[in-house]
């Protein structure tokens, strides 16, 4: 048994060195990737923990233990803001180093042992004989779990708000993004509970091991496809065109008091398929709410109240139901062209983004669709 964890052990070192070097250094790379990359390496040399303990006497690497066996403290706010910087391109600011408080409170409460590699061994040891300390080992331990579960919640809250404001935003993006993520941060919240319930019960340490894991498996997993595929996650997947009073999402007023009356609604939409007919603006794989509001002379706030209170439909929806109805007609009258090709040109900006959009309206995929019309039932 020892001798496969070291296995184990080593393997994933490995693979976290490797996947930190490919996601850090490849010129393809976003910020966000960087992001993930510096969890693989926080993983990779969490990895080498029994093995600092080992050696500890031969090369005098005893002091690393305290440091590295706390590492697990600062993995929530990496995952959170990875996830938040690919999805948004939010930019990183010095703000954000508030989320490490959890690392730097673990280094604190321990700072008189943290470097003391006998201290920390005894410690943090199963049957340890550092009695007096080990309310320090339970208090720091409760903040990792702790972390653990409010960056759990607080990537949640963030994957919920932004879908909600890129659905009323964008007509662009792979809605299946959010719901990749929200199963992959559910999956990652069960883990970490099982943890918990092996931490502060009388799990067995195999089992520990294999949560340990699969957590690990999930996120080397995760960076090896943002590795292949950089704006994997990334909503805005065609870069809009900038408009001069373009508002981003975050700043669109939606608190205040309806402007609209029912007549200036009916209107509006009247407008806006005025020059959805005329213009064909959907053709445009950039268009944004901000665009659309330019063209009719009216607020985004304005056009997004109108689009929910008349057609009970967000700006994403319908921007795209326009674009799946150009690719169903043109699949009528032209049933051996390219569906990618029909998809490009009808306004969308991926085979992802297309493909699930087109599912979600019609209930079948564009192939099926295609079969369908050449069925002589039809």
């Amino acid at each position: 048994m020892q001798e496969l964890r070291d296995y184990i052990f080593v393997i994933g070192s490995l693979q976290g060195f490797i996947l930190f070097v490919l996601l850090v250094f490849d010129s393809r790379v976003n910020r966000g990737s960087r992001i993930l990359g510096g969890l693989c390496l926080g993983l990779a040399i969490s990895f080498l923990l029994p093995f600092i303990v080992q050696e500890r006497h031969i090369f005098g690497v005893g002091w690393l233990i305290g440091p590295v066996f706390y590492l697990p403290a600062c993995y929530g706010a990496l995952s959170y803001l990875y996830i938040r910087t690919t999805v948004s391109s939010m930019p990183l600011s010095l703000a954000d180093s508030v989320h490490f408080l959890p690392l730097l409170a673990c280094y604190l409460i321990n700072f008189d042992t943290l470097f003391d590699g006998n201290q920390m061994l005894a410690l943090v040891s199963p049957g340890g004989s550092a009695e007096p300390l080990i309310w320090k080992y339970r208090l720091s331990q409760l903040i990792v779990f702790s972390q653990a579960f409010f960056y759990s919640a607080l990537t949640l809250r963030f994957l919920l708000r932004y879908r909600r404001q890129a659905s009323e935003q964008l007509a662009s993006f792979n809605p299946n993004i959010f719901n990749w993520l929200i199963t992959l941060m559910g999956f990652n919240f069960a883990i970490w509970s099982l943890k918990a319930v092996l931490n502060y019960g009388s799990g067995s340490q195999l089992l520990v091991l294999l949560a340990d894991l699969i957590i690990v498996a999930l996120i080397y997993f995760i960076g090896f496809a943002q590795w292949r595929n950089p704006s994997l996650f990334s909503v805005v997947e065609s870069k809009p065109t900038e408009e001069p009073g373009r508002t981003p999402p975050d700043e669109v007023d939606k608190t205040g008091p309806s402007a609209m009356d029912s007549d200036t609604g009916r209107a509006l939409i009247a407008e806006i398929r005025e020059q959805m007919q005329s213009k064909q603006l959907y053709l445009d794989s950039g268009l944004t709410l901000a665009a659309l509001a330019s063209h009719i002379g009216a607020s985004p706030h304005l056009v997004s109240e109108a689009l929910n209170r008349h057609e009970g439909q967000n700006f994403h929806t319908f921007i795209n139901g326009y674009r799946v109805d150009k690719v169903c007609a043109s699949l009528k009258l032209h049933p051996e062209d390219n569906i990618l090709n029909l998809a490009l040109d009808a306004g969308f900006s991926s085979k992802s983004a297309f493909n699930a959009i087109f599912k979600k309206m019609t209930g079948v995929t564009p192939s099926q669709y295609r079969r369908a019309l050449n069925s002589p039932d039809l």
